[in-house]
């Protein structure tokens, strides 16, 4: 799966356990819409700062969850409220423009809210799509090596031809068919492509393979 498209956290009940950047956005979401929140409050009625509410809720939209993105605009319409009866009380009156001001506020987090969750959701349809996409290729490639297998011909011709099969199907930039027998290597069977180096005939099955194009590194006995 392409990684910018692998899912962070599921997109309606997402968990921010398994991914650093998404708790990033988490704490610099509410980092900044606590700050904003005590900055409101602070200023004068006609200084409507909680305006700036839409960008932390704008960047929920790239955690991949709707719950946080929902919370933060529930949490932008509480502070914008409070905001406003902390500003009465000092002032001592209510303004009608901070209040329009404050109802076209709390319109916009509804809308970036919205949006946010839109591009949620289609993040998680692409998603799907190249999955899909993927699973299907892997399928095909997975029926070529059983129609490969199910061929009659020379041994050695067939097993050319699932090497090759096998090297589409993972990716690989080689592959190697060797046989061992008491803990030694016997001479390889096939490689795809030639110039892979392997071990020797003889020495002894190292605890880990590492098959590189031109070399491989020193194989060590089995502890």
């Amino acid at each position: 799966m392409n990684p910018l498209l692998a899912p962070r956290e599921d997109v309606r009940t997402g968990s921010f356990r398994r991914d650093p950047f998404s708790r990033r956005i988490v704490v610099l979401s509410v980092s900044l819409s606590l700050f904003l929140f005590l900055v409101d409050a602070l200023t004068p009625q006609r200084l409507v700062v909680s305006i700036l509410q839409d960008v932390p809720i704008a960047l929920t939209g790239l955690t991949l969850n709707r719950r946080f993105t929902l919370g933060m605009v529930l949490f932008g319409i509480l502070s914008n409220v409070l905001a406003e009866a902390i500003n009465a009380h000092a002032e001592g009156a209510v303004s009608p423009i901070a209040i329009a001001n404050r109802i076209f506020a709390v319109l916009s987090f509804l809308l970036v809210g919205y949006l946010a969750m839109r591009i949620q959701d289609n993040a998680l349809e692409t998603g799907k799509v190249l999955s899909e996409r993927l699973r299907a290729d892997r399928d095909r490639k997975i029926r070529g090596l059983l129609e490969e297998l199910s061929r009659e011909g020379d041994p050695r011709e067939l097993l050319a031809r699932i090497a090759t099969q096998f090297r589409t199907l993972f990716s690989a930039r080689g592959i190697i068919f060797a046989a061992a027998h008491d803990n030694r290597w016997r001479a390889p069977i096939l490689t795809d492509p030639p110039a892979l180096a392997f071990w020797k005939e003889g020495e002894t099955l190292p605890g880990a393979l590492s098959l590189l194009m031109a070399r491989t590194f020193s194989p060590r006995p089995v502890s």
